[in-house]
This record gives C-alpha cells, structure tokens and sequence, in this order.
C-alpha cells in the first residue's frame, strides 16, 4: 500500500520546485508577451525626435494627443477612410459568414 501513494508525484518538494519553475517560464513568457504593448503605448506618447533620442521604454513627453490627430489628418483623413474600409469588409464577411447556407462547401 505504500508504494501506491508514492507514485502519484513523487515527494512535497519535487512538485514545489517544478511549480516555482513553471511560474517562472509564465512570467517570463507574460512579459515577453507584454512589452511589445506597453512599448507601442510608451511611443505612441513620443514626438518624432525624442522616439530616438530617448530610451525605448520609458515616458519623456506626452505628445498622444497631437500624434493622433497628425494620424488622423495625414493626408485629407485617409486613415479615417481605411478605418471605414476594415469596418465594413469585416461586417460584410461576418453578416455573410453567418448566413451563408451551410453543407454549400464539398467535403472530401
């Protein structure tokens, strides 16, 4: 009997230090994940110069609001009208998507 309470795991100690091991690859893999974000956020708030010239990853000034509207003036508003464009194709493709007949695709 006890060796059937034996092979579920091994000892206490074994399942802690693989756990402690598999949060540390989920944080590795969260911040990986993550700065990519939180990168794209911190440029989104820089003017052109200090993109370069200051570190990556950090603020130096906030500059969001005149960056959004710079995008969205650029060139008489045509990023306005590409928003519009995705917008609608991606509702066009999900209203025919959804309604489309099924069984209508052959089947190998």
């Amino acid at each position: 009997m006890a060796s059937a309470s034996a092979g579920k795991g091994g000892t206490r100690g074994q399942g802690l230090g693989n756990r402690a091991v598999v949060t540390g690859l989920l944080l590795v893999f969260l911040i990986y994940s993550l700065l990519p974000l939180f990168y794209l956020i911190v440029s989104a708030t820089k003017d052109g110069s200090a993109l370069f010239s200051t570190f990556g990853l950090w603020f130096s000034s906030f500059n969001l609001f005149a960056n959004l509207k710079g995008v969205f003036t650029y060139d008489g508003g045509v990023f306005v009208n590409w928003l519009w464009n995705t917008a609608y194709y991606s509702v066009i493709s999900a209203v025919g998507a959804s309604v489309a007949p099924h069984g209508t695709v052959d089947e190998c």
